[in-house]
């Protein structure tokens, strides 16, 4: 079922008009001597008293039903905000919202809103679009068209990595991006460098398998990190790329081993393994709770467990190359408060399943 707010209600104010009313009689001669000399008057009628509105009689709402769509049109959306602000006392500021959260299906209803043209909002993440109605009294539009969120109105950059290609992913999403070598060249410093040119994205992807040199400019980096999603940024760092968030964000996850260390943490066993979807968007985009997980490669980044700065939303019970197990290792995790840092043990290259490409999805479009 969809699920939908109102913040606050409408207010609908009737106003009744007065009839005109006038005098009988226009005094031309002739008229029996009325208005005459004598100074008589006419008699005027009594002014009608106007009817009392009627308490029980509702005004007329409008309602509005609509569907959401990624960028590419290929996939619904679930958890977008689809919104209606309206200045309900003419006042000239709009004080009145109806919110609706989209469903596992992309949709949303908007209800009790007042007939006439209104702009929707509609957001996920950094993610946007912005379009017009026109409601009549009474009327229930049902959008015939889903609405898709722009992909003209944002910013992205990506760092390459040797092990992961976030950039794939964004691609099949019709999403543009700036890429920045973070293989065989430094080219990724001029970017996390400079503070200045990281604030002209709305994103910033680091991928696993970054090279290393980043770590003599450690707390700079770190600190640039940090003002950057401050500031509004978001970012995202799978596996390999995760001491860019241990570095930013050191009471975000315990990883295995000593977090002091770059490195130590590279103890994951390959495999397939179910993990368990917490976050509830990522449920109704797989139309489950859980999520076949697999990692081809050994030595990936491990956490033992989440801090007190950690949304989970991906969690499972995950072997060591050692045959230890550590159960409930946090494999997606969100920085509380702003939502916008969001750290995967997984990823698409050359790791992938059908869910952890709609894990992916949703991530990608939360940020």
């Amino acid at each position: 079922m969809n699920a939908f707010r109102i913040a606050i209600g409408w207010m609908w104010v009737g106003l009744i008009g007065c009839s005109e009313h006038g005098l009988h009689g226009n005094g031309l001669p002739g008229d029996g001597g009325q208005n005459s000399d004598t100074g008589s008057t006419p008699d005027e009628e009594p002014t009608p008293e106007e009817p009392e509105p009627d308490p029980e009689v509702e005004p007329q709402t409008s309602g509005l039903e609509g569907r959401v769509c990624d960028p590419s049109g290929g996939y619904w959306v679930v958890g977008a905000e689809a919104s209606v602000e309206w200045d309900g006392d003419g006042d000239g500021v709009e004080d009145f919202t109806v919110v609706s959260l989209t469903d596992s299906d992309g949709r949303f209803s908007l209800m009790s809103l007042p007939p006439g043209t209104h702009e929707v909002m509609v957001t996920k993440g950094s993610f946007s679009t912005l379009f017009e109605v026109e409601l009549e009294p009474g009327e229930v539009l049902v959008m015939d068209e889903p609405s898709c969120l722009e992909r003209d109105n944002i910013n992205i950059a990506v760092v390459t990595g040797e092990y992961d290609d976030i950039g794939e992913i964004l691609t099949n999403l019709t999403l543009s991006f700036d890429s920045y070598d973070g293989v065989s060249s430094t080219d990724y410093l001029t970017l996390l460098g400079d503070p200045t040119l990281m604030a002209e994205y709305d994103i910033i992807f680091l991928n696993c398998g970054i090279e290393w040199s980043w770590i003599n400019q450690q707390a700079q980096i770190a600190s640039n990190l940090t003002a950057y999603v401050d500031q509004g940024g978001s970012l995202y760092a799978s596996d390999w790329a995760y001491y860019f968030v241990e570095s930013a964000y050191p009471d975000l996850l315990d990883f295995h081993g000593d977090d002091a260390t770059v490195g130590e943490a590279f103890h994951g066993a390959p495999g397939s393994f179910t993990a368990a979807v917490v976050d509830t968007n990522m449920q109704g985009l797989l139309g489950s709770n859980t999520a076949s997980i697999w990692f081809n490669y050994n030595a990936w980044a491990v956490a033992q467990s989440a801090g007190v700065d950690a949304k989970v939303l991906v969690k499972g019970d995950m072997s060591l190359e050692d045959g230890t197990v550590i159960s409930e290792s946090p494999l997606s995790v969100r920085l509380k408060g702003g939502d916008r840092v969001i750290y995967t043990a997984f990823h698409n290259e050359p790791q992938t399943t059908i869910d952890m490409d709609l894990l992916l999805l949703e991530i990608i479009l939360s940020l």
